[in-house]
């Protein structure tokens, strides 16, 4: 999923590269969200391209560079699914954030670009979930840094360069792809929490021999699937076994 990501990103910024050499398109206007509400109104499918399209070479590699890194950290702890859901849903947020100040106060007409606000949310969920996860700068050096340290100045680095060149729209949009991240945690771990309560009172109305025996017969397909998976890779299991095997991971 991830790399499906990038190379949408890749995709966008190809397509704005190829733009500067014509007079007539203008992509910013046609895939960027407008602070403007009449014209967000009538392009509403910008709520959605935006977050995939940069206009310049720093911008994309910086915000691809940041996505790539806390992405491989948050897929130690989360699947690819979650991933897709905090970068589409921190954009959103991003967007909306950025668009509704507009309807109070006459602000001039600007438009937003970029997958700062997704890659907020998601460095935001990884950093909860993992604070003290720790990864080498160069692979030969003992030195590794904490993403916690590193998470604080992408987030200072976010608002404050904003701030420093006047552009609120995208300050508006960071805060709201932090605030996203914050809400995934949020309902992540409530569900969670769900799940244990569920499992807890399913354990309280079986008598010990019921639980045993139910516990026996995943032990043995347990073992059986392991052993598959020894013998010839994850990739043999049928879909029946992988959800026998993500049932009883889950129990």
């Amino acid at each position: 999923m991830l790399n499906k990501i990038i190379l949408i990103n890749l995709f966008f910024f190809l397509l704005a590269i190829f733009s500067n050499f014509t007079e007539n398109i203008d992509l910013r206007s046609i895939f960027g969200v407008s602070s403007e509400s009449i014209k967000f109104i009538k392009s509403p499918w910008t709520i959605f391209t935006y977050m995939f399209l940069h206009e310049k070479l720093v911008h994309f590699a910086l915000n691809m560079f940041f996505l790539f890194v806390s992405s491989k950290i948050f897929l130690k702890y989360l699947n690819n699914k979650e991933l897709l859901n905090n970068y589409i849903m921190g954009g959103l947020f991003g967007a909306i954030f950025f668009i509704l100040p507009n309807i109070n106060f006459d602000l001039d007409n600007i438009s937003l670009i970029g997958s700062s606000a997704s890659i907020l949310s998601i460095l935001t969920t990884s950093v909860i979930f993992t604070p003290n996860y720790s990864f080498k700068i160069f692979e030969e050096s003992n030195f590794s840094i904490k993403i916690k340290y590193i998470a604080v100045i992408i987030i200072f680095y976010s608002i404050f360069i904003p701030i420093i060149s006047k552009n609120y729209g995208g300050l508006l949009a960071h805060f709201g792809g932090i605030f996203y991240g914050l809400i995934f945690v949020f309902l992540h771990k409530k569900n969670i929490s769900k799940k244990s309560n569920a499992n807890e009172l399913k354990k309280k109305y079986e008598d010990d021999y019921d639980y045993n025996t139910r516990k026996k017969i995943e032990e043995i397909k347990l073992n059986k699937i392991l052993e598959k998976i020894s013998s010839s890779g994850y990739k043999s299991l049928t879909k029946k076994e992988k959800d026998t095997l993500k049932k009883i991971s889950n129990s």
